[in-house]
């Protein structure tokens, strides 16, 4: 398959939507519907959303459907990196190739689009899904999914996890958990929820559940690869600023060669959960080749 143009037009129909979901605003709220738009809007590689999209297809679902969900992953991720990016957090003053939310529109504005965006993901789906092909008990499974991803036992978790253990010397076993809760979990919440939208058996969910786990660490390890060998100008955010910041990574616990080797077998092991689907999987199969070779 061609999964350039895969990605091409997925992205394209989860910005068009992005657009039309997200608040202007009145007069009075202005700025924080400007910071929440800069911030949702910048250049992205949309993965989560398309992986939902790919998920529900996987599963005999269509785009159309998974749509809302794709969006409020989008919102829920940029959220995250809003946050991320305050000086309380990781201080990074650069994010997507241009200054992260606060340099441009202050900390409070930035906390509060943030804290926007994480509620908005959920207003959308209420609002948004089509009740006709949507049942209420899928959309509370959906809203479900989103919570445990976002909250206490998902990103927000692993970013305490991230704080507490800067300048410390984890182990391997305790930096997969942080990775799986700071990055995985937002991963596994896109690939279940697009299966959920698509009615899939537990059987199936099983197996896109591992998928997404697997996939989930190659991602964050390669991440912490760009952070080490990456050029800012192609990562669109400031490169060594793990190790500036102390930022206890599995790089830091096995190596460089032994970390590539290691999001090498997790795409594997990805790839592997999926042997029961067919030619729609395909998309999955080819994200997370993906996943490894990017430069951003």
């Amino acid at each position: 398959m061609d999964l350039k143009k895969y990605l091409f037009t997925n992205k394209k129909a989860v910005e068009t939507a992005l657009k039309a979901m997200l608040p202007k605003g009145s007069v009075e709220l202005s700025a924080l519907a400007s910071a929440i738009r800069y911030s949702t809007l910048s250049s992205g590689k949309r993965i989560r959303p398309i992986l939902a999209i790919a998920s529900a297809e996987a599963c005999g679902g269509a785009m159309k459907e998974a749509l809302p969900v794709a969006c409020a992953l989008e919102f829920i991720h940029a959220f995250t990196l809003i946050h991320d990016d305050l000086p309380a957090i990781d201080n990074s003053d650069k994010r997507r190739g241009r200054p992260s939310c606060h340099k441009i529109f202050g900390e409070s504005t930035a906390i509060l689009a943030g804290d926007s965006l994480a509620l908005l993901s959920f207003e959308i789906i209420l609002k948004n899904s089509d009740r006709r092909k949507l049942s209420d008990a899928k959309i509370i499974r959906v809203l479900e999914e989103l919570a445990s991803a976002s909250g206490f036992f998902g990103v927000i978790g692993g970013e305490m996890m991230d704080i507490a253990f800067e300048k410390t010397e984890p182990g391997l076993t305790v930096l997969k958990k942080m990775y799986m809760l700071k990055t995985g979990s937002l991963i596994r919440a896109s690939v279940r929820c697009g299966a959920i939208i698509a009615g899939a058996d537990e059987k199936k969910m099983s197996r896109l559940s591992s998928y997404a786990d697997h996939l989930g660490l190659a991602f964050q390890i390669t991440d912490d690869l760009l952070d080490l060998e990456g050029r800012s100008s192609v990562t669109g955010k400031p490169v060594g600023q793990d190790k500036g910041l102390g930022k206890a990574t599995i790089l830091g616990a096995v190596g460089l060669d032994k970390a590539m080797m290691m999001a090498e077998v997790e795409v594997e092991a990805a790839i592997e959960s999926l042997k029961s689907f067919g030619i729609t999987a395909d998309p999955l199969r080819e994200i997370a080749r993906f996943v490894i070779e990017r430069k951003m």
